[in-house]
């Protein structure tokens, strides 16, 4: 029952699935982000129909990139953008830790928060625009698992960094060191495995994501003293861009032909 309360909170705080009425105050809350990824399987999911769409109508390549930008969105409600938003505004503050928390928690969009979500859209609509849309099997099986991935890099990052705040809903969703790291290791995995039955070269991405992850780790530590709710979702849209691009390099380089 508390993993069932889990995957339902899960779908519940990180999409916009109506969900039943869940005791949020349970012990499964402390479960939900063991089935966040699955939520990017959603998404994944999403994709690949939206591409099998495009190629049945024979779409433009245009059209096809801003519906594989829009549908994260439409599954997500853009929580994790806010985040992202938020920690563009509190690093371009230049501030000290404690300054750079007080930022992120208002509510208030900023003049960089603007400026980094439109460079985000921008950049993330122009790679999916580079996609070769004619490598179907292939591609199709890397785009299926990216939002997998990324989410379960985001919940590694979680469960490895302490708390900045000690406190919100990120903490009231992992705990104390209540997370096992072994679980989203054993997603990406999961992951890696998928990747390199359809081709060796999707290591690429692997790779791009972990480096990815690793950044964004760094710089929480750094310039935030651990993780806060905002830095996941700002970790999870960096990891994401990244291996998206992997994703074109691959495919310019002629590696997935």
């Amino acid at each position: 029952m508390k993993w069932l309360q889990a995957l339902g909170m899960a779908f519940a705080l990180y999409s916009q699935i109506p969900m039943p009425n869940l005791d949020w105050e349970s012990e499964g809350r402390y479960r939900t982000l063991y089935f966040f990824p699955l939520v990017g399987l959603l998404i994944g999911l999403l994709w690949t129909g939206w591409m099998l769409f495009c190629w049945v109508f024979s779409l433009q390549s245009f059209l096809k990139a801003v519906g594989m930008t829009v549908i994260p969105f439409l599954v997500t409600g853009g929580i994790h953008m806010d985040g992202f938003c938020d920690v563009c505004d509190a690093r371009a503050s230049h501030q000290n830790t404690e300054k750079k928390l007080e930022i992120m928690k208002d509510p208030h969009i900023g003049a960089f928060a603007m400026i980094g979500c439109v460079l985000y859209l921008l950049v993330y609509t122009a790679l999916w625009a580079e996609i070769d849309w004619r490598v179907t099997g292939g591609t199709l099986a890397a785009i299926l698992a990216i939002p997998f991935y990324v989410r379960a890099l985001s919940a590694l990052l979680v469960s490895m960094i302490s708390n900045a705040r000690k406190g919100g809903m990120l903490a009231s969703v992992s705990g104390e060191k209540q997370l096992k790291t072994r679980y989203f290791f054993g997603m990406m995995g999961l992951c890696l495995l998928w990747w390199i039955v359809w081709n060796p070269w999707y290591l690429g991405i692997w790779v791009a994501g972990l480096a990815g992850a690793g950044y964004c780790g760094h710089i929480a530590k750094r310039e935030f003293g651990g993780m806060t709710g905002d830095l996941a979702g700002w970790s999870l849209q960096i990891c994401e861009l990244v291996c998206i691009g992997a994703l074109v390099v691959l495919q310019y380089g002629g590696k997935l032909v």
